[in-house]
């Protein structure tokens, strides 16, 4: 006969068995639930509810958790390029960003990209201005001179004409050691050699086409002012009366984009002028 505490009695171990298997089979036999750790919505891989229980009603389903990663994950990159950390490529072109994409952002990213446009528009308009102070600078340059090498010129050729006259209105001789020269023809050869000087310093002066450079200084000048006066107005208009807002940060970026690109056609004017005047438009009438 087998005792009620027996190892060999089958309905001790079928107590044992259970005892081991129910979880909620406390042992002061209260019959207590264990406590379960609270675990944080959307943060648990497993797919548990808010209370880590299985089938939990309040557990997030598997879709809006994967759409609220890929929410997170947009929200990470445009961060990331506010920031200028490396992330995917961003599918909206620079010119067609939206103003919806700036009211997105909070008033931290805002502030920032607000500065960040307003530092590289100021800095390449300044540029636009600087451009302009050098072009007044290289005509005033060229306009000086110009002035100095025509009064040389003047001045050589009334020279030359004194020689050509003393060389055909005078009968002087001279005496050089113990020969006799004549005035007239000594007034020849110097003026020959005196022609050649000039027509020397005549190609020179076409040569270095001071006129020409000051006409392209003075449309640089013009060009360059042009810019710089209407994108000035532009902020004026569309920038300062937004403060520092979405709407503020929409219009400095399209206003960046086009001073980009008139910079770029300024450039590449004056550079064609310039190539130009290099190929033949130093020859002076």
């Amino acid at each position: 006969m087998n005792k009620p505490n027996s190892p060999d009695n089958p309905e001790s171990k079928a107590g044992e068995t259970r005892a081991k298997q129910d979880p909620f089979d406390a042992p002061d036999g209260g019959g207590s639930v264990p406590d379960v750790e609270r675990q944080p919505d959307g943060q648990n891989p497993s797919g548990r509810g808010f209370f880590g229980l299985v089938g939990d009603p309040m557990a997030p389903s598997p879709k809006k958790e994967k759409s609220k990663k890929r929410g997170d994950r947009h929200l990470s990159a445009k961060v990331s390029r506010i920031a200028g950390e490396p992330s995917h490529p961003f599918r909206v072109g620079l010119a067609d960003v939206p103003l919806e994409y700036w009211k997105g952002l909070d008033k931290e990213q805002v502030t920032y990209c607000y500065h960040k446009l307003q530092t590289y528009f100021g800095t390449l308009l300044e540029e636009l201005r600087a451009q302009s102070n050098d072009a007044v600078a290289a005509y005033d340059q060229c306009v000086r001179r110009h002035h100095q090498w025509r009064l040389t010129i003047i001045v050589a050729t009334a020279l030359l004409a004194i020689i050509n006259m003393t060389a055909a209105g005078t009968t002087l001789t001279f005496t050089l050691g113990s020969r006799e020269y004549s005035l007239a023809a000594f007034c020849t050869v110097l003026a020959a050699y005196y022609a050649v000087m000039l027509t020397l310093l005549s190609n020179l002066e076409s040569y270095l086409g001071y006129p020409e450079r000051k006409a392209s200084a003075r449309e640089t000048r013009e060009l360059y002012l042009d810019a710089y006066r209407t994108f000035e107005a532009h902020r004026l208009t569309y920038i300062l009366p937004y403060s520092i807002t979405p709407q503020a940060c929409h219009n400095y970026n399209i206003l960046y984009v086009q001073l980009l690109a008139k910079e770029l056609e300024l450039r590449r004017k004056v550079l064609q002028r310039g190539t130009t005047q290099r190929s033949g438009g130093n020859k002076q009438p």
